[in-house]
């Protein structure tokens, strides 16, 4: 997947653009017709999603936390 179309990869950490590993090319739109294409022909028993990794919701998770919005020690 496409580091710039698909930003949930391990390496594709926020505001990086230089990434410190080999990545592909492809697009969601890519991938898409491409099990399309798959399925007419034959059926599609499973698929892996690796290397996922939530950049936005470890941000969001580390802003709270340093609000102390939802910790039970009141300081």
């Amino acid at each position: 997947m496409s580091p710039d179309d698909f930003r949930l990869q391990y390496f594709a950490e926020l505001h990086q653009t230089v990434f410190p590993s080999s990545h592909g090319k492809l697009t969601l739109a890519q991938v898409t017709d491409y099990f399309s294409s798959i399925q007419k022909v034959s059926e599609i028993v499973g698929v892996t999603v690796a290397e996922f990794l939530p950049w936005d919701i470890i941000k969001l998770k580390q802003t709270l936390n340093a609000l102390n919005l939802f910790n039970n020690d009141k300081q």
